[in-house]
């Protein structure tokens, strides 16, 4: 009676057991199931977020916000005569060219005069690292004078494009570029000065600036041109 009572008990057990283990098993299958509906539901949404017109407008601010810390890590070893000098304004031009790249299906061969003109801005500011080194007292008024041409030809490159959008208008586009040139400079006068702390400050403003710059003139060129982000 006892081992009739144990195999029953037993028994009980291994059916329970087996209950168990199929609800594991049909827990544990519902939810990867679950967790696979949720991981293509979060492809499928990222797929919607990550449209051609988020994916060009990343693309630029990356690109921009890199030339900042390019253009300033330059000027920086030409003022400290460093041997990496040149490979830094290497690593620059390669930047300012993924640029023209980025643009020409927008403007055609007309983004080589914004190539022309980043160079240009990269040569006022060696110019400035030269006249420095040199103790030139004409420093800053050679600066701004070149500052003030290379602003006026960024106006008109951003307010002459086709079919203009509004924020695309002279002032504007040159009160971001004259923003720009400013922070990078006053980023460069600190590390000239050794104001490491303040270097690092400027250099977090000027990197900023030209965040919000890039993101006017990407959400600006979306605007102008829907029908190639779609």
């Amino acid at each position: 009676m006892k081992m009739q009572k144990g195999m029953i008990i037993v028994s009980v057990l291994l059916v329970l057991s087996l209950v168990a283990a199929g609800y594991f098993y049909f827990s544990l299958t519902q939810s990867q199931s679950q967790i696979s509906d949720l991981q293509s539901q979060v492809q499928t949404a990222s797929l919607n977020v990550n449209s051609k017109a988020d994916i060009f407008d990343g693309k630029l601010h990356d690109l921009l916000q890199e030339h900042t810390f390019l253009l300033i890590n330059t000027v920086r070893r030409s003022l400290d005569g460093s041997a990496s000098y040149n490979a830094s304004m290497v690593a620059l031009q390669n930047n300012i060219n993924e640029v023209g790249t980025l643009l020409t299906p927008v403007y055609g061969t007309n983004s080589q005069q914004l190539v022309t003109l980043w160079n240009t801005k990269a040569s006022i500011f060696i110019n400035y690292s030269n006249d420095i080194k040199n103790a030139n007292p004409a420093a800053n008024t050679n600066f701004a004078t070149a500052a003030a041409a290379y602003e006026e030809a960024m106006g008109v490159f951003w307010s002459s494009t086709n079919n203009a959008y509004p924020v695309f208008d002279k002032a504007t586009m040159k009160q971001y570029t004259t923003d720009h040139l400013t922070a990078t400079k006053a980023a460069i006068d600190a590390w000239n000065a050794k104001d490491y702390t303040g270097y690092f400050n400027k250099l977090e403003v000027a990197y900023v600036q030209m965040g919000t710059y890039a993101d006017v003139i990407g959400q600006g060129i979306v605007s102008q041109h829907p029908e190639l982000f779609q």
